[in-house]
């Protein structure tokens, strides 16, 4: 998978400030593959992945590059206070359109407690789907979910990606998308039986 992907780590505004490193390498839950979006409450689980990256021009490793990598959790509790990461290309607040963090040029975030996600009575989801309250649109779908995040020195820990909107109430109830709910971005959390054997996959490849 992945066989024209790109990663420019602190990328802005046309900017690569650490060089360019290209995705050798994809490891992805052969379940997700085969059955992407067809049932949501049995395969949104598996809507994660890993990409090796290739050494840039230098022969540096994105790692050595940037100086730091952020650290991996599974299983964590996905009731927490976190930060939320992505490249938008659009926002679900009116008033932010055409902001540099939402047309894809700067990166985005979202910050806040969690809620977990069941779907809809109609389309019930995977369990453990968790986010926070974020306006961030098409192409934040990837990113990062962090707890214990140091806005500081950029570290945390990583414990889910973002895959999908939640809507929720006044009350905390889920809600129908156009119903004038709060939106949420939300996505899996990481598990050693999902994701940690794609990780050891990826840290091998």
């Amino acid at each position: 998978m992945d066989a024209h992907s790109m990663f420019i780590p602190g990328y802005h505004d046309g900017q690569a400030p650490y060089g360019k490193f290209v995705g050798r390498f994809g490891v992805a839950d052969r379940r997700w593959l085969a059955n992407d979006q067809i049932d949501a409450q049995k395969f949104d689980t598996f809507d994660q992945a890993f990409v090796v990256l290739n050494h840039g021009t230098d022969g540096v490793s994105v790692q050595d590059k940037v100086g730091a990598a952020q650290k991996i959790g599974f299983d964590r509790p996905g009731s927490a206070d976190v930060y939320q990461f992505g490249y938008p290309r659009a926002s679900a607040d009116p008033t932010r359109e055409g902001l540099p963090e939402y047309t894809g040029a700067r990166l985005a975030f979202c910050t806040g407690p969690t809620r977990e996600w069941p779907g809809t009575p109609d389309f019930p989801d995977s369990p453990n789907q968790w986010g926070t309250a974020c306006v961030m649109g098409g192409g934040s779908s990837g990113g990062p979910r962090l707890r214990d995040f140091n806005p500081k020195t950029g570290l945390g820990t990583v414990v889910g990606d973002n895959t999908e909107a939640g809507f929720f109430d006044a009350a905390g109830k889920p809600c129908e998308r156009d119903a004038g709910c709060a939106r949420y971005l939300v996505g899996p959390q990481f598990s050693t039986a999902v994701t940690k054997p794609l990780f050891e996959t990826a840290q091998h490849a």
